[in-house]
């Protein structure tokens, strides 16, 4: 003990620190050194504390207990203030990483100019116009008129930053809805209060806030606003969330469909006498829900969303993208879909059989696995995200995708809890304090290391004030990670040859810009005819040419 407790102290203290300070980096051409992943830290804790309580008896030190009752105390009189004050402290955060990451240009066209077009041209082009979508169209991407309200807002307030602001702000006011479904559930003030902190420090969620600004981040308040209505049985309010999801995005009835399998599939599972009239009122909105969410889904998919794709080559729904081995239309997808299922499954089960498959679950349930047990229906809801989330995008976190499943795996985590209250299992500080550590065994870096390394330097500046004397109502075409700084026009093109030739092309040519999107720029350049255009900059690599 007397090893292991000064070890458990010493690596609580690391593991402060690198959330605090980001880490530490060193760079030469002869080494790299990297110091600011949690994950080790805590998995070291974690084995320490099992260690512990396999010897002794205990879980924690005393001094580490007596540190981690103080806390609880303190919850307990004052739970909204620490709250409050963690989510202004990640708005802040996230809103500085995602302007320095803009600034520096490591944001690409792949997404941000996407959606930030779309909504800054809504009030100015026509609803959600956005050039590099499928008929010029944000629709043409995903159905997602719900992205008509954030457009009035940008107009409202016309910056970048508070776009990244908003993202912030409407990610972390799933706190907020996390505290209160807690104390729903009759959990204690500070043990709601940790389960609004840990909604912040999950990892899927601050790497969907790194990311650049989706219409999926508008599912976490939408679904926890959902589940917290669901749990008070507000019935009008439940109702008019589900209709909103299904604004945010052509998935969303779904989830919706699941969760009304989950409610009335649960109700039947009641089976006390006081509880009928509840019980039939639940089942009759539960399964009520489910069938209209398939009906909204195949309307949506089959005869809307094809609406806004265009025409010629090229004009091809999100579905039919990701699945063309099942059909040419959405609806032929669908239709085959619904008359192979063995096939259709095996197809959908493929990435679910590799290792990488297997670390992206873990990195997304590992604190709520125990918990499970306690809400089993609404785990086929989580699982059906992953799998659509593998079928769409390689096996790892750090974009938008786990939106959507982020509030139904705090059900299942406040759920579980509730259990454990139930049967006086969370008196002490030792289960608080274990699920507070699950939440950094795959943490990853904390955002001051983001905020750090997208830091912009003079050259940014430079390229971002010759960008910004390109006239607004000039046509560009230029590179994936100068595109979003470009996007305040009606014609923002990737370069292409095939192109009509745009008013300007822009080219940065450094070698540390990112060439995703459009790899080939050295040679785009050299190509780029003298007859049609005059070279206006030639200046640090960053060139700019306009049509004659």
């Amino acid at each position: 003990m007397r090893i292991v407790d000064p070890l458990i102290v010493a690596l609580l203290g690391a593991i402060g620190i690198l959330v605090v300070t980001g880490g530490f980096h060193y760079s030469s051409p002869a080494a790299k050194l990297e110091l600011s992943q949690v994950d080790a830290f805590a998995w070291a804790l974690l084995a320490l504390i099992v260690l512990r309580r396999v010897l002794w008896k205990k879980w924690l030190p005393k001094s580490v207990e007596r540190v981690a009752d103080e806390v609880l105390a303190f919850f307990s009189r004052n739970a909204r203030f620490p709250l409050t004050a963690a989510i202004a402290l990640y708005v802040v955060l996230q809103t500085w990483n995602s302007a320095w990451r803009y600034d520096s240009f490591h944001a690409t066209a792949f997404d941000l100019s996407f959606v930030e077009q779309a909504l800054w041209s809504t009030t100015r082009f026509g609803f959600l116009h956005s050039t590099l979508s499928k008929g010029q169209t944000y629709l043409g991407e995903h159905f997602s008129p719900a992205l008509g309200a954030i457009a009035l807002l940008y107009r409202a307030f016309d910056s970048i930053t508070f776009l990244f602001f908003l993202q912030s702000l409407i990610l972390a006011s799933g706190a907020w809805l996390v505290y209160a479904l807690a104390r729903e559930k009759k959990l204690p003030r500070p043990i709601a209060a940790l389960t609004g902190l840990a909604f912040l420090s999950y990892q899927p969620l601050r790497l969907a806030n790194n990311f650049d600004f989706r219409e999926d981040n508008l599912f976490v308040p939408v679904f926890l606003g959902m589940l917290l209505a669901l749990e008070k049985r507000k019935w009008k309010t439940f109702w008019l969330l589900c209709a909103a999801s299904w604004t945010i995005k052509e998935n969303a009835a779904i989830f919706t469909c699941l969760t009304g399998l989950w409610v009335a599939g649960e109700a039947q599972l009641r089976r006390q006498p006081k509880a009928a009239r509840e019980r039939a009122s639940a089942t009759l909105h539960g399964a009520t829900l489910a069938a209209l969410s398939l009906v909204v889904f195949a309307v949506v998919n089959t005869k809307i969303t094809p609406l806004f794709v265009g025409q010629g080559a090229g004009a091809q729904t999100m579905l039919r993208r990701r699945m063309p081995h099942f059909g040419e239309t959405n609806g032929e997808i669908l239709k085959f879909m619904l008359l192979h299922p063995i096939q259709t499954f095996l197809v959908l089960a493929e990435p679910l059989f590799q290792l990488k498959a297997v670390k992206y679950f873990l990195d997304v349930t590992l604190p709520f696995l125990a918990f499970v047990p306690a809400a089993p229906l609404v785990a086929p809801i989580v699982v059906a995200g992953m799998v659509m989330n593998l079928l769409v995008n390689l096996p790892t976190i750090g974009f938008h995708y786990e939106c959507v499943i982020i509030p139904f795996l705090f059900y299942i985590l406040v759920a579980g809890l509730a259990r454990l209250q139930r049967v006086k299992k969370l008196s002490g500080a030792a289960i608080p304090t274990l699920v507070a550590i699950s939440f950094l065994l795959s943490y990853g870096r904390s955002p001051v290391e983001s905020i750090r390394h997208h830091a912009p330097t003079e050259r940014d500046r430079f390229v971002e004030s010759e960008l910004e004397k390109i006239p607004p109502e000039a046509s560009i075409a230029t590179q994936a990670v100068l595109h979003p700084h470009l996007t305040h026009r009606r014609d923002a093109y990737l370069y292409s040859p095939a192109l009509p030739p745009a008013d300007y092309v822009v080219f940065d040519l450094d070698p540390s810009r990112s060439r995703y999107g459009t790899p080939q720029l050295d040679e785009a350049a050299a190509r780029i005819d003298a007859k049609t255009y005059d070279l206006v900059l030639d200046r640090e690599s960053l060139k700019i040419w306009k049509r004659k």
